[in-house]
């Protein structure tokens, strides 16, 4: 390097001197001067502020836009939740399946397969209900919907032939689990604005 200060080496006996000491040392912070010019602090040009002021507002506006003007997701969430009585309809599915399990353990028949129809005709319901504020959620309970309609189906298969529905009961037990899944996620995501 043309023109760079060479270091001086401290002394072999371990004492430097201050001015040697200081060589080593390249920050501002550190005890000595920096060896290197710091330079002049610029001030932005007169605008740059003012745009960055205005882009941090809309960006701002920008994340607190829904459906519903002014309460945010979580507030568009528990509307949807409230109109369309969400927790009713997952109680009424998890007690249909409750319903239909016994049936089935009783030995299956035609009071399974009405039992079935019931379910289905619940899950149905409730997924009309559908979309939600907040496509995940919609993507949970539409799975879980889904799930426990295939179940149904197979449980009024079995209920008419006369046997237990107990392929069924796993498929419905698989949509209740994604149900749970489902309406936990929608009651975190309501609490938070």
């Amino acid at each position: 390097m043309i023109g760079a200060p060479t270091p001086t080496w401290p002394s072999l006996d371990g004492h430097a001197g201050r001015k040697e000491r200081s060589r080593w040392h390249f920050g501002a912070g550190c005890r000595g001067r920096s060896r290197w010019p710091v330079p002049a602090r610029r001030k932005p040009a007169p605008g740059v502020l003012l745009a960055l002021i205005l882009v941090v507002a809309f960006l701002a506006a920008c994340g607190t836009s829904s459906s519903v003007s002014g309460k945010g997701l979580a507030g568009a969430l528990r509307s949807w939740a409230s109109a369309n009585n969400v927790g009713g309809s997952v109680v009424t599915i998890r007690t249909d399946v409750s319903h239909v399990k016994k049936l089935s353990a009783l030995g299956g028949g035609r009071q399974l397969a009405t039992g079935c129809v019931v379910l289905s005709d619940d899950v149905r319901s409730a997924n009309g209900d559908l979309p939600s504020p907040d496509q995940a959620v919609t993507d949970d309970f539409s799975s879980a919907y889904t799930t426990l309609e295939a179940g149904a189906e197979t449980c009024y298969s079995a209920g008419e032939a006369g046997r237990r529905a107990i392929r069924s009961i796993a498929t419905m037990n698989l949509g209740i689990s994604e149900l749970e899944e489902a309406a936990g996620v929608l009651a975190h995501l309501e609490r938070y604005p």
